[in-house]
């Protein structure tokens, strides 16, 4: 799915939130799948705080926000992988 916002700086945590819902079905209740929800949680909040201050205040993410957005997405996806481990070659 192609995903494409009017703020590029939201694009790649707004991707790893539409990634993971399927996921999160089969690891509730797990050690793991409790801490990619929370991780989750995080991120969503942090872009929903993004996007609210980058409307009122009609400009982008502070370089302080994207920053807290990066490293949010970086430990979705780290939670994730550790539930998705790559194949080994």
């Amino acid at each position: 799915m192609e995903l494409r916002s009017f703020l590029p700086e939201i694009d790649a945590p707004l991707q790893a939130i539409i990634r993971v819902p399927n996921r999160i079905v089969a690891v509730r209740g797990t050690a793991a799948g409790d801490e990619l929800i929370q991780c989750l949680g995080v991120l969503t909040r942090r872009v929903d705080k993004a996007l609210t201050r980058s409307w009122r205040r009609a400009r982008p993410p502070t370089p302080w926000e994207q920053a807290r957005l990066d490293q949010a997405t970086k430990r979705v996806r780290a939670a994730w992988e550790r539930q998705n481990p790559a194949p080994s070659a």
